[in-house]
C-alpha cells in the first residue's frame, strides 16, 4: 500500500470542475423549478414570469457559485494544508485478473 499525501490542490481546475458539476445539478435541478413557477398561483404583477427567468438561469447561477467555492476551495484547502498538514491518501495497485486461456491448455 502507497501512502501519499494531498498537500496542493490547484484552484483553477478544481473551479473549472465544480462550475461543470454545479451546472449539470442546476440543469437537473431547473425544470423542477420551471413546473412550480408555472403551476404556482399568480402572487402579483409578473410574479410568475421572475420565477420561470429564474429557473431558466438558475443552472448558470450554480455554476458561478460552484466556479467560486472551487476556487476558493482550492485556495483554503492550501492554505491549510500547509499549516496542518494534508490529507493522507492511500494507494493499492489495481488486483491483475488473471483469465486463463482455453485455447493453449493442452499445449
Amino acid at each position: 500500500m502507497n501512502r501519499l499525501v494531498l498537500t496542493r490542490i490547484a484552484p483553477w481546475p478544481a473551479a473549472r470542475l465544480l462550475a461543470a458539476f454545479y451546472l449539470i445539478v442546476g440543469c437537473v435541478i431547473a425544470p423542477f423549478l420551471f413546473l412550480i413557477a408555472l403551476v404556482a398561483p399568480e402572487q402579483g404583477d409578473g410574479q410568475r414570469g421572475l420565477g420561470v427567468m429564474f429557473a431558466f438561469f438558475m443552472p448558470f447561477i450554480y455554476g458561478f457559485i460552484g466556479f467560486l467555492i472551487g476556487g476558493l476551495g482550492g485556495l483554503l484547502y492550501n492554505l491549510l494544508a500547509r499549516l496542518l498538514g494534508g490529507i493522507p491518501l492511500m494507494f493499492e495497485p489495481e488486483p491483475s485478473h488473471v483469465v486463463a486461456d482455453p485455447g493453449h491448455a493442452g499445449a
